[in-house]
């Protein structure tokens, strides 16, 4: 099949290999790290970028505010310890990338806001790439910035990542498997 669908999953089980299966997906985003089940995933789709994600609460979230490259390396640090960045399937790492926070910062955060997590996202690329990972930035959902934005207040991350990651939600509900 010739696509680029990309899933985004928050849980592993066989429900989920077999729609991975029937489907073969370019990209997936994992939000459970299960090496195990990446490993079968790996094993049967070479090439599927593969995108890791550690869910954060917004109160942790926001503390990019006070310290944002403390904050963008300690994540770094955090997700870099898990035991699947220790996991390799045919000489290839399991995971491609990892990406940082989800919606952190609305559209109408102050410029300032803005200019922080612009530090954060620098800071938490850096130890992601000498890890032998892509880093990922932003996670918007649609909608949630301007081009204009970026241009205006994220400079440095424009300039660091090679991906931005945007997201939109499924209709009508978001817990279907489809």
């Amino acid at each position: 099949m010739n696509h680029k669908y990309g899933f985004h999953v928050n849980r592993t089980g066989n429900d989920v290999l077999d729609a991975i299966k029937r489907i073969r997906p370019r990209v997936i985003k994992a939000l459970d790290h299960d090496v195990g089940f990446w490993t079968r995933v790996r094993s049967m789709i070479p090439d599927v970028f593969l995108i890791g994600r550690v869910a954060v609460p917004g109160t942790v979230q926001s503390r990019f505010e006070q310290d944002p490259g403390g904050t963008g390396r300690s994540l770094a640090q955090s997700m870099l310890s898990l035991e699947a960045n220790r996991t390799t399937v045919k000489g290839r790492l399991l995971f491609d990338a990892w990406e940082s926070f989800n919606e952190a910062v609305p559209g109408h955060a102050s410029p300032e806001t803005k200019r922080k997590y612009d530090a954060f996202q620098v800071a938490f690329a850096a130890p992601i790439k000498q890890a032998g990972f892509e880093p990922i930035a932003m996670n918007f959902g649609t909608g949630n910035m301007l081009g204009d934005d970026f241009l205006a207040h994220f400079s440095g991350t424009l300039e660091t990542y090679t991906y931005l990651g945007f997201h939109e939600y499924d209709w009508p509900d978001i817990w279907r498997l489809h």
